[in-house]
């Protein structure tokens, strides 16, 4: 089976790690009945509705006050989120429902304590490197134990035949994903700018969906495509300025002003969403197994992921900080500054990155803008994935169904 799996997040701070498989690209050898990575024993000790006992948490106050809904008795004990990456601020919502005091379990890689004041507990699990680099839809049909996991709509379009989720919450409005390049050499205000100033465009994977479309559409060339972006300005500074590159308007930006001396300087950028690829990125899907059981959970959980999102796009300070110490505590290659948190957060709001959609409602999935994506990817993911099979439905790959349109910013 070939799995799409996101691309690498951008890197914060001088952590270059290897970006993960390209997308519909390589076999995952756990679906293929590895022992999973969590599991050293290759004995399975996550089955159930929730994972082992987490360490103790003091319960946060504000937390309390603000996440109230009673989901003892409908939900996990422990409710299990699973993400594509470390802890950073396009993720904060989700470590905002537990608050500060919650703890950092090192061995497991996850931030674990009460959810507010619900009677139960919330687990969000660390991606990448954690499990192996898979993403989250493998671990969603390996760990019954995980509620629900983040996935692209591009993703669980490719891979709805053989493991399909429904989408049940869109916690960033726009993709963050972007095409950044020097201002003080060009200026430019469309994909097709970049495509007419025959730059190399620097990638992470020259097979990425996104790289096809806008190649396909005429408004880059194949000819300017170039793989190896490996999350440094080192070809940005190597070529004067005089290539584009993949990145993250939340991470790159700052970074490579503040974080590398060698460019030391600000940089500009178009969101793919801009240029007309936007599938929704991060958004929580749930197998249509765990769907249907937990829909009572669903119900009062997914107006609490709403809720979290506008207090922390709100106010990001505490939880901003947070992030800083939960990453120093899971003691890896990956970092995170204060400042870069607060730039990432104001970024977000600045290019609505985080925002409500057209009518004012907060994470919920446009069916229109969900229909014309499925369009847009459906004859790319037919090239790239022999045995890509085509939705006859994209309503099937999401739902409103467990929305509260009141909740916006």
């Amino acid at each position: 089976m070939l799995l799409l799996v996101p691309v690498l997040e951008a890197p914060r701070g001088k952590s270059l790690l290897p970006p993960r498989e390209s997308p519909a690209s390589t076999p995952d050898s756990t679906m293929a009945g590895a022992a999973p990575p969590w599991d050293k024993d290759g004995v399975d000790e996550l089955d159930g509705c929730s994972s082992d006992p987490a360490p103790e948490a003091g319960s946060d106050e504000r937390a309390a006050a603000a996440y109230t809904t009673d989901l003892s008795g409908v939900c996990p004990d422990t409710v299990v989120i699973q993400t594509g990456w470390f802890p950073q601020p396009e993720r904060g919502y989700l470590y905002q429902l537990i608050g500060t005091q919650g703890v950092v379990d090192v061995d497991k890689g996850a931030y674990v304590g009460p959810l507010g004041s619900t009677g139960v507990d919330l687990e969000v699990r660390v991606g990448g490197p954690y499990v192996g680099d898979q993403s989250a839809v493998s671990m969603l049909y390996q760990d019954p134990g995980i509620l629900l996991g983040e996935v692209n709509t591009d993703e669980a379009l490719n891979l709805n035949a053989e493991f399909p989720t429904v989408a049940v919450f869109a916690p960033l409005e726009q993709s963050p994903q972007v095409l950044l390049w020097d201002p003080e050499k060009h200026e430019f205000g469309s994909m097709a700018d970049i495509g007419a100033s025959g730059l190399p465009v620097l990638v992470y994977g020259s097979d990425d969906p996104w790289v096809t479309y806008f190649v396909e559409e005429g408004q880059l060339t194949a000819g300017q495509i170039d793989d190896s972006y490996d999350g440094s300005p080192s070809r940005l500074v190597a070529s004067g300025g005089d290539v584009v590159q993949q990145g993250y308007v939340t991470s790159e930006p700052y970074t490579y002003q503040h974080d590398f001396p060698e460019w030391g300087q600000p940089v500009d950028s178009l969101l793919l969403a801009e240029a007309g690829y936007n599938p929704y990125e991060n958004a929580l899907g749930a197998t249509p197994e765990t769907l249907e059981q937990r829909r009572d959970c669903l119900a009062g959980l997914v107006p609490l992921l709403q809720q979290a999102q506008v207090d922390y796009i709100s106010d990001p300070g505490p939880m901003n900080e947070r992030l800083v110490s939960i990453v120093e505590e899971l003691a890896s290659s990956w970092t995170l500054t204060l400042d870069a948190n607060e730039f990432a957060t104001e970024t977000m709001r600045e290019r609505g990155v985080v925002g409500n959609g057209a009518d004012g409602t907060l994470g919920n999935f446009d069916p229109a803008r969900v229909a014309e994506f499925a369009a847009l990817v459906t004859p790319i993911l037919a090239e790239t994935n022999p045995d890509f099979v085509p939705v006859d439905d994209p309503a099937v790959v999401y739902t409103n169904e467990f929305i509260d349109p009141e909740i916006g910013l």
